[in-house]
C-alpha cells in the first residue's frame, strides 16, 4: 500500500511545483518539506477526527470486526505527529497552540478508544477463530500482527 500522502501548500518554488501550487506529498517528503519551511501543511485535523470518529461509531454498532478505512491508522499517526511538531514551532501562537491541543487530545482519545475496541474484538477473534484468512482480511496491517500473535498464543496455551 502507497504510503499516507498530505496536502500541502507550496511556499517556495519546489522541483515541478510553483509557489502557492497546492499538492499531495508522500509523508515523509512533508515531514522534510516542512521542517524547512519549503510548504505549508494544509490542516486536516479536524477531518481526521470526524473520520477516526465515524468509524469508532460504526465499529461500537457492529459486532464482527470490519474493515477499516486503508491507512487510517497510518494518517491518524501523521496528524498526531503534525499537531505535536506545530506546536513546537509556534510557541508564541497561544491561540492556535489551544485549539491544536484540544485537537490533538481529542484524536488521541479517539484513536485509543477506537484500538481498544478492535483488540477486544480481535482478542475474542482469535479464541474463536485462530488464523483465519477472513479474519485477517478485515484486519490493518498492524492489527494483524496482534491477531496473529493471539492466534498462535492462545493456541499454545489451550494445548
Amino acid at each position: 500500500m502507497p504510503g499516507v500522502r498530505v496536502p500541502v501548500r507550496v511556499l517556495k518554488p519546489l522541483a515541478n511545483f510553483k509557489e502557492e501550487d497546492t499538492v499531495l506529498l508522500p509523508e515523509e517528503a512533508v515531514k522534510v518539506l516542512w521542517s524547512y519551511g519549503l510548504v505549508e501543511v494544509v490542516d486536516e485535523m479536524d477531518r481526521m477526527v470526524s473520520e477516526v470518529d465515524r468509524v469508532l461509531t460504526e465499529e461500537k454498532e457492529n459486532e464482527p470486526l470490519s474493515e477499516l478505512p486503508k491507512g487510517l491508522y497510518e494518517r491518524a499517526e501523521f496528524w498526531m505527529w503534525y499537531a505535536e511538531n506545530y506546536i513546537r514551532q509556534h510557541p508564541e501562537d497561544t491561540k492556535a497552540i489551544t485549539v491544536t491541543l484540544a485537537k490533538l487530545a481529542n484524536l488521541k482519545k479517539k484513536v485509543r478508544d477506537l484500538r481498544t475496541l478492535r483488540l477486544n474484538k480481535i482478542l475474542k477473534a482469535a479464541m474463536l477463530r485462530p488464523h483465519s484468512d477472513t479474519i485477517l482480511s478485515r484486519l490493518s496491517p498492524e492489527e494483524a500482527e496482534v491477531y496473529e500473535y493471539l492466534s498462535d498464543f492462545i493456541e499454545r496455551w489451550l494445548e
